[in-house]
């Protein structure tokens, strides 16, 4: 026979709030911990940027690559450039293992280069430079070769990272020649690819239902998913969209399976 647990109105008072003052004091603690983290961070950055403002950019290793010829002659603005032709400042950049801040930044997305400015423009050897911040959006190196043919070294911007994948967005322009008055010049549009890494392997998604390919456990809540957002969404988009849900989706079973 099972013996029912009495109900014990102090004692479940007192249990509660022993688990209320557990989660204020772990609250309290990871506070603590992200402002003592926080305070090292800025310590190490400060460290840095005074060695390198010590040293002048002319010693630093950073700039000493090789110089940036452009070579295309553009208008209207469609620049092969991420965000700005212009020099974007205050970016982080890991180059030989050794991280510089506040660099003067240009990534050029079609040739795949990161350019750095100071007395003169320089161009970055790639191989070199694991990972750069322009603002909010970071980029990494990546290099598959022998693992998978498919995915093309170089630089991609890490959209969203969980513990169970990463979505990758791969910058590139496409080119387009024209003439204007005898004159040649360039105009250089969006022609972006997107790659989950999930269980081990890089895949490429070229279009929504690329998706169920890739997650074939979870065919059912893609498609339910997909019913209740707007077919209206862009490729990248209606990614952001959906991939939070299947990573939900996952979190709560394992949870279930302890």
């Amino acid at each position: 026979m099972i013996r029912k647990q009495a109900y014990h109105p102090l004692k479940t008072k007192y249990l509660g709030e022993l688990h209320y003052l557990s989660a204020v004091t772990l609250l309290i603690s990871y506070f603590f911990f992200q402002l003592s983290y926080g305070q090292l961070k800025n310590q190490e950055k400060e460290s840095y940027l005074w060695f390198d403002e010590v040293l002048g950019p002319e010693n630093v290793n950073l700039y000493n690559g090789l110089n940036y010829i452009e070579k295309y002659k553009t208008k209207n603005g469609n620049h092969k450039f991420f965000n700005s032709e212009n020099t974007l400042p205050n970016s982080l950049i890991i180059y030989e293992g050794q991280p510089y801040y506040n660099v003067k930044i240009k990534y050029d997305s079609f040739e795949d280069q990161v350019l750095v400015v100071s007395n003169n423009v320089v161009q970055l050897t790639r191989e070199h430079v694991s990972s750069f911040t322009i603002n909010k959006n970071r980029f990494v190196y990546l290099d598959t070769e022998g693992q998978d043919t498919r995915f093309i070294p170089g630089f991609y911007e890490i959209l969203t990272e969980t513990p169970s994948y990463t979505l990758y967005k791969k910058h590139r322009k496409k080119p387009i020649k024209r003439i204007d008055q005898n004159t040649n010049y360039f105009e250089f549009f969006d022609d972006n690819q997107y790659y989950v890494h999930y269980l081990d392997a890089y895949h490429k998604i070229k279009t929504k239902r690329d998706l169920l390919k890739i997650f074939t456990e979870f065919k059912k809540e893609i498609k339910a998913n997909s019913k209740k957002i707007s077919h209206k969404l862009d490729l990248e988009s209606y990614l952001l969209n959906t991939l939070p849900k299947i990573n939900f989706i996952k979190s709560e079973t394992a949870n279930l399976e302890q």
